[in-house]
């Protein structure tokens, strides 16, 4: 379903009670909820605005700006190359199932 609202601002907290926890097994604790909090992917908006609250860095190293963030949701090229061959092997295999139960049934009459 959708993200909650004000998941960001929760994440912002669950990650200073982080840096603040006395154990690790407290850090491990807040660490979880702070994933929690946005499940699956975080969009390359959602880390922008984590880095602006300075959340996240996302900085490479030996860089002293910071830039845009790049998404956890994957990659494009890959979804379309994937799709595409998906697609393509899917037809393939379907047309043979087709042709193979169409030269059976003419076997058979």
């Amino acid at each position: 379903g959708p993200r909650d609202p004000d998941a960001l601002s929760k994440v912002e907290l669950e990650i200073d009670l982080w840096h603040n926890a006395s154990s690790e097994f407290n850090r491990q604790v807040h660490l979880r909820r702070a994933r929690a909090l946005v499940p699956g992917c975080v969009t390359a908006s959602e880390l922008d605005e984590l880095q602006e609250r300075g959340v996240v860095d996302c900085r490479f190293e030996g860089q002293t700006e910071t830039g845009p963030c790049s998404t956890t949701c994957g990659s494009g090229w890959f979804a379309q190359f994937y799709f595409i061959t998906f697609a393509t092997i899917s037809s393939f295999l379907l047309l043979n199932v087709m042709v193979s139960v169409l030269l059976e049934q003419m076997r058979h009459h």
